[in-house]
């Protein structure tokens, strides 16, 4: 498999299993099964191929769900096993549902504002390079609306500030690709 791999996302170099006889002739039609030999996670997409009459099994849909890390796997036929070389799991695609924002309770009229929002992959990882559109959007206590500046750091945060100029409860909608990160949106009393 590719020596590196996004967390949910199906390998680009999916593993190809050649299986020989003890006289090194190719088997076909013999089932290869993959499994996870090293490291934490879920190793999914179909997880078995069948031997071609050159004896190649090809997957074409594996891929490793859960934490970032080193990965190995194993590809069994019958009594014969193969492990690969490792897999570097990174953060997968940025997600709305598990990113999170830490939104200041309180602020203060004419002061600015800052909030930082940690762009997140669908398991939990946070992601280590920018890029996700982020929008957050203050409404203040008397319906006028505030548009944050976002700042992308590049290593998976995001700064938004602003300026509230009315006192009383801001609600604030924090959104990435266009889609509300849990728990927006959120409020801050000025």
């Amino acid at each position: 498999p590719s020596a590196t791999a996004q967390a949910g996302v199906a390998f680009t170099a999916q593993p190809v299993v050649t299986v020989l006889d003890n006289t090194s002739t190719p088997v076909p039609n013999q089932t290869v099964t993959a499994s996870l030999a090293t490291g934490a996670g879920t190793l999914a997409g179909t997880l078995t191929a069948t031997t071609n009459s050159s004896g190649v099994a090809t997957f074409s849909s594996l891929r490793i769900d859960g934490l970032i890390g080193i990965r190995t796997i194993t590809f069994t036929a019958g009594t014969a096993s193969a492990t690969s070389g490792n897999v570097d799991v990174g953060p997968g695609p940025v997600s709305p549902v598990t990113s999170t924002a830490t939104v200041p309770p309180t602020g203060t009229s004419g002061v600015q504002s800052s909030i930082t929002i940690q762009a997140k992959d669908q398991f939990g990882n946070n992601l280590t390079t920018g890029g996700a559109s982020v929008t957050v959007t203050v409404t203040e206590s008397d319906a006028s609306t505030i548009n944050a500046t976002v700042q992308d750091n590049g290593d998976g945060t995001y700064t938004a500030t602003y300026t509230p100029l009315v006192v009383g409860a801001d609600t604030i909608d924090i959104q990435i690709n266009s889609t509300a990160i849990s728990g927006s949106p959120f409020s801050s009393t000025i």
